[in-house]
């Protein structure tokens, strides 16, 4: 049997597994549901009731019911925010609710709140989590911080790298140039938790594609999806394979924008390839790159479902970046104040580059206008 053959064997039998795993388990989560309906109403009730923040236990609300009615700054609010019932008016707009969940968001920050279903309540502990964060040499935080960092920068770069590649490959004419564009973009469009999964099964240690590929050419299987070492690498690889496609096109779109007139001269003036695109290319990309590799950092920071979903239920820190180990504090340890912090955190960076993003927006629209 030739290797082509004995792989598509393989592939053909890990999709029949796949969809037999995936059948069973859907007919174990219905079983489940339909055995626990009343148990999970219940926590879910008990959950509600936690995380709506009483006055007694909300620094910010207990604030503003010591308020006097006649009070110029509660009466602003209730006319800015509320409707007289304690909830957002139908007036509101998006930045009031926004201001809203953010005082929300800020004051869980600073409280002690424990496991959903324990008895004991959030009391105040004002900036005792982020110390705790920030403060131990030995905390999570800072390990998470590198990993953070370098999740965001390898992603970025190979994205950069990757696509500026393929769109100097593309912009050129030959045969089938729209055929090859649509193809590479096929990872951008689909659904990154459809990515996430396909990627999980093939990865699959023992009997995953990955593996048995690995096997067919004689080598050991290698469990990628179990190895702390190696699910951080693997989450990469997956992240740069879905992340290409928009740094192409967008790369793309600035080469096509550059005029011929400026490669014609530069080539009677003697030029050489490499040359006419440190000295025309990469100046004429600068705005659009810095704008997409900046847009590219937002969204590999806050990238959530590929490595959740990828390592789904292996609790190893040496795969979390910020936005995953905020929910394990969340629903795996019921650190709801830990969880709000690090929520603050991520937020005060996020705000950070989309200042910059919107700095860089408005400096290309003076340029247009001049």
């Amino acid at each position: 049997m030739s290797f082509r053959r004995r792989v598509k064997r393989i592939f053909f039998q890990q999709f029949l597994d796949a969809v037999s795993k995936l059948t069973n388990l859907q007919e174990t989560k219905i079983k489940a549901q339909k055995e626990n309906d009343s148990i999970l109403e219940q926590a879910a009730m008990q959950e509600q009731k936690l995380l709506l923040s009483s006055v007694s236990s909300n620094p910010i609300a207990a604030l503003y019911s010591k308020l006097p009615a006649d009070n110029f700054g509660r009466s602003y609010l209730d006319a800015l925010i509320f409707d007289g019932s304690g909830s957002p008016g139908a007036n509101a707009s998006q930045t009031q609710i926004l201001a809203r969940k953010l005082s929300g968001l800020i004051s869980k920050s600073i409280e002690r709140r424990k496991k959903i279903l324990s008895d004991g309540g959030p009391r105040f502990v004002g900036l005792r989590n982020y110390f705790e964060l920030l403060g131990k040499t030995d905390s999570d935080f800072w390990k998470v911080l590198w990993q953070t960092i370098f999740w965001t920068a390898t992603n970025v770069f190979f994205h950069f790298l990757i696509g500026l590649c393929l769109a100097l490959m593309l912009n050129k004419r030959f045969r089938g140039n729209t055929v090859y564009r649509l193809l590479i973009m096929v990872p951008w469009a689909v659904p990154s938790f459809v990515a996430a999964f396909s990627w999980r099964f093939m990865f699959n240690y023992p009997d995953g594609l990955i593996n048995g590929i690995l096997r067919v050419a004689g080598f050991n299987a290698i469990n990628f999806l179990g190895n702390p070492g190696l699910m951080l690498p693997t989450c990469i690889l997956i992240n740069v394979w879905a992340g290409v496609p928009f740094m192409m096109i967008t790369l793309l779109g600035g080469l096509q924008n550059i005029s011929e007139d400026m490669y014609e001269a530069a080539k009677i003036d003697g030029a050489n390839t490499w040359q006419k695109f440190l000295n025309i290319t990469l100046p004429c990309l600068k705005p659009v790159a810095s704008i997409a590799v900046l847009l590219g950092v937002i969204w590999t920071f806050n990238m959530f479902n590929i490595i959740y979903l990828v390592t789904l239920g292996n609790e190893a820190i040496e795969k979390d970046i910020f936005v995953t180990f905020a929910y394990k504090s969340f629903r795996t340890h019921g650190d709801y104040g830990g969880a709000a912090a690090y929520a603050v955190i991520i937020l005060s960076i996020l705000l950070s580059f989309a200042s910059r993003y919107s700095s860089l927006l408005e400096r290309e629209e003076r340029k247009g206008r001049t």
